[in-house]
Protein backbone atom coordinates (compact mmCIF):
# COMPACT_ATOMS: atom_id res chain seq x y z
CA UNK A 1 0.00 0.00 0.00
CA UNK A 2 1.65 3.67 -0.86
CA UNK A 3 2.09 6.04 1.59
CA UNK A 4 0.13 8.50 -0.02
CA UNK A 5 -2.86 5.95 0.64
CA UNK A 6 -2.02 5.47 4.17
CA UNK A 7 -1.99 9.10 4.58
CA UNK A 8 -5.09 9.63 2.96
CA UNK A 9 -7.22 7.19 4.82
CA UNK A 10 -5.43 8.65 8.21
CA UNK A 11 -6.49 12.29 7.67
CA UNK A 12 -10.10 11.10 6.78
CA UNK A 13 -10.53 9.47 10.04
CA UNK A 14 -8.95 12.52 11.82
CA UNK A 15 -11.65 14.74 10.05
CA UNK A 16 -14.12 12.16 11.16
CA UNK A 17 -12.78 12.46 14.48
CA UNK A 18 -12.83 16.16 14.81
CA UNK A 19 -16.28 16.29 13.66
CA UNK A 20 -17.47 13.64 16.02
CA UNK A 21 -15.89 15.89 18.88
CA UNK A 22 -18.04 19.11 18.38
CA UNK A 23 -21.04 16.88 19.01
CA UNK A 24 -20.22 15.85 22.39
CA UNK A 25 -23.84 16.91 24.23
CA UNK A 26 -26.83 14.39 24.50
CA UNK A 27 -29.53 14.64 22.55
CA UNK A 28 -32.76 15.26 24.54
CA UNK A 29 -35.69 12.97 22.60
CA UNK A 30 -38.35 14.33 23.91
CA UNK A 31 -40.72 15.40 21.44
CA UNK A 32 -42.17 18.58 22.94
CA UNK A 33 -38.11 19.99 22.42
CA UNK A 34 -38.45 19.81 18.54
CA UNK A 35 -39.11 23.07 16.89
CA UNK A 36 -42.72 24.19 15.76
CA UNK A 37 -41.46 25.05 12.20
CA UNK A 38 -39.81 21.61 11.99
CA UNK A 39 -42.95 19.67 13.32
CA UNK A 40 -45.36 21.45 10.85
CA UNK A 41 -46.87 19.23 8.13
CA UNK A 42 -43.84 16.64 9.10
CA UNK A 43 -43.88 13.21 9.93
CA UNK A 44 -40.77 12.54 10.66
CA UNK A 45 -37.96 14.38 11.97
CA UNK A 46 -34.26 13.74 11.69
CA UNK A 47 -32.71 14.80 15.06
CA UNK A 48 -29.48 13.71 14.10
CA UNK A 49 -27.23 12.02 11.25
CA UNK A 50 -23.50 10.94 10.84
CA UNK A 51 -22.18 8.71 7.79
CA UNK A 52 -18.46 7.78 8.06
CA UNK A 53 -16.55 6.22 5.02
CA UNK A 54 -13.20 4.65 6.36
CA UNK A 55 -11.06 2.86 3.33
CA UNK A 56 -8.83 1.10 5.54
CA UNK A 57 -6.92 -0.78 2.15
CA UNK A 58 -7.17 -0.92 -1.18
CA UNK A 59 -10.07 -3.09 -1.08
CA UNK A 60 -11.59 -2.70 1.88
CA UNK A 61 -13.77 -0.23 3.63
CA UNK A 62 -16.10 0.42 6.27
CA UNK A 63 -19.38 2.78 6.13
CA UNK A 64 -20.61 3.92 9.87
CA UNK A 65 -24.07 5.47 10.41
CA UNK A 66 -25.39 7.02 13.37
CA UNK A 67 -28.95 7.91 12.89
CA UNK A 68 -31.78 9.46 14.95
CA UNK A 69 -35.24 10.21 14.15
CA UNK A 70 -38.41 11.24 15.44
CA UNK A 71 -41.76 9.59 14.13
CA UNK A 72 -44.61 12.46 14.85
CA UNK A 73 -47.51 9.85 13.66
CA UNK A 74 -48.38 6.73 11.80
CA UNK A 75 -47.66 8.89 7.85
CA UNK A 76 -44.24 8.23 9.18
CA UNK A 77 -44.27 4.74 9.88
CA UNK A 78 -42.05 3.57 6.96
CA UNK A 79 -38.81 5.10 9.31
CA UNK A 80 -40.05 2.06 11.94
CA UNK A 81 -38.79 -0.85 9.50
CA UNK A 82 -34.92 -1.31 9.02
CA UNK A 83 -33.60 -2.82 6.41
CA UNK A 84 -30.00 -3.94 5.02
CA UNK A 85 -28.76 -5.84 2.14
CA UNK A 86 -25.88 -7.71 1.52
CA UNK A 87 -23.79 -10.24 0.32
CA UNK A 88 -20.36 -11.48 0.42
CA UNK A 89 -18.68 -8.01 -0.57
CA UNK A 90 -21.31 -6.18 1.59
CA UNK A 91 -21.16 -7.39 6.06
CA UNK A 92 -23.35 -5.83 8.37
CA UNK A 93 -21.40 -5.16 11.26
CA UNK A 94 -21.86 -3.65 14.89
CA UNK A 95 -25.90 -2.91 14.77
CA UNK A 96 -27.68 -1.55 17.39
CA UNK A 97 -30.90 0.24 17.50
CA UNK A 98 -33.13 2.01 20.08
CA UNK A 99 -36.36 3.18 20.93
CA UNK A 100 -37.31 5.89 23.15
CA UNK A 101 -41.62 7.23 23.92
CA UNK A 102 -42.64 10.83 23.11
CA UNK A 103 -40.80 11.62 26.89
CA UNK A 104 -37.49 10.95 25.33
CA UNK A 105 -37.26 7.97 28.05
CA UNK A 106 -35.83 4.72 26.60
CA UNK A 107 -37.92 2.07 25.71
CA UNK A 108 -35.96 -1.20 23.83
CA UNK A 109 -32.61 -1.98 22.61
CA UNK A 110 -32.39 -4.25 19.88
CA UNK A 111 -28.75 -5.56 18.76
CA UNK A 112 -28.14 -7.55 15.48
CA UNK A 113 -28.95 -11.08 17.26
CA UNK A 114 -32.93 -9.42 17.68
CA UNK A 115 -32.79 -8.65 13.24
CA UNK A 116 -34.93 -11.62 10.84
CA UNK A 117 -32.27 -12.76 8.32
CA UNK A 118 -33.32 -14.06 5.33
CA UNK A 119 -31.11 -14.78 2.26
CA UNK A 120 -32.01 -13.45 -1.45
CA UNK A 121 -30.70 -13.98 -5.11
CA UNK A 122 -31.83 -15.30 -8.61
CA UNK A 123 -31.00 -18.09 -10.28
CA UNK A 124 -28.32 -20.56 -9.12
CA UNK A 125 -26.04 -18.55 -6.78
CA UNK A 126 -27.76 -16.81 -3.62
CA UNK A 127 -25.42 -15.23 -2.28
CA UNK A 128 -27.68 -12.14 -1.00
CA UNK A 129 -29.16 -11.51 2.96
CA UNK A 130 -31.36 -9.17 3.94
CA UNK A 131 -31.55 -8.50 7.47
CA UNK A 132 -34.71 -6.77 8.31
CA UNK A 133 -36.85 -5.53 11.39
CA UNK A 134 -39.67 -3.83 11.86
CA UNK A 135 -40.00 -1.75 15.46
CA UNK A 136 -43.70 -2.04 17.29
CA UNK A 137 -45.10 1.33 17.78
CA UNK A 138 -47.99 1.73 20.32
CA UNK A 139 -48.45 5.42 20.52
CA UNK A 140 -46.95 8.19 18.42
CA UNK A 141 -44.41 10.30 18.62
CA UNK A 142 -41.47 7.37 18.84
CA UNK A 143 -37.63 8.42 18.53
CA UNK A 144 -35.48 5.56 16.81
CA UNK A 145 -31.98 6.05 17.33
CA UNK A 146 -29.86 3.70 15.10
CA UNK A 147 -25.92 2.45 14.79
CA UNK A 148 -24.80 0.41 12.53
CA UNK A 149 -21.69 -0.71 10.28
CA UNK A 150 -21.18 -1.92 7.36
CA UNK A 151 -17.83 -3.45 5.78
CA UNK A 152 -16.70 -3.31 2.21
CA UNK A 153 -14.51 -6.04 0.67
CA UNK A 154 -13.28 -6.02 -3.23
CA UNK A 155 -13.46 -2.25 -3.76
CA UNK A 156 -12.14 -2.08 -7.16
CA UNK A 157 -15.12 -4.19 -8.11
Amino acid sequence: MSNLFKHGAFLFSAIALVMNAGFSQEIDLASDKIPDSLIKGADVVTRYEKQVLEVTDLDRASYKVHKIVTVLNERGKSELIYQHYGDKFHKLVNFDLKVYDGNGKFVVKYKQKDLSTFNIGEGLIDDGIRHYLVVPASSYPISIETTYETNFKGLLN
